[in-house]
């Protein structure tokens, strides 16, 4: 087999076009070693799903089933301060279901978040809504 056929089925494998440039250019080792440094989810995705496989609800979500919350990080992924519930509600359940939200967040630390260290800037202050609607759907 001729070596334009031998990267041709390389590039296909690969998924095509997209990685047709960086072999033509840099050879598979280059192509894969760049892969490997960019991580394939951002910073906030691994936060936010590190803290939803910790959350449970116990009961009934109150109304609105939201609940804001803010917190920030250090570089190597730990809690920096308290988490603040940024949401207010008079619903008697509010507190359970936002003590529940809180909880997970701490449940997950500290988060692996080494592959990210350049964009702490970017990353070091984090808000999530959990929202009961959305997790009920996923059930």
């Amino acid at each position: 087999m001729k070596k334009a056929a031998i990267a041709a089925a390389v590039v296909a494998m690969m998924g095509g076009a997209p990685y047709a440039a960086a072999w033509a250019q840099d050879g598979f080792d280059t192509q894969r070693q760049q892969s490997a440094k960019q991580p394939q989810k951002s910073a906030g995705a691994v936060v936010r799903d590190a803290v939803m496989k910790n959350w449970s609800m116990a009961g009934e979500a109150p109304s609105p089933p939201r609940v804001r919350i803010r917190f920030n990080l250090h570089r190597d992924g730990s809690l920096n301060g308290n988490p603040v519930v940024e949401t207010v509600s008079d619903d008697p359940r509010f507190p359970v279901f936002a003590a529940s939200a809180r909880r997970a967040i701490l449940k997950a630390l500290p988060f692996d978040l080494s592959a990210y260290s350049e964009s702490y800037e970017d990353w070091k202050e984090v808000v999530i809504t959990f929202d009961a609607s959305e997790m009920e759907s996923a059930l």
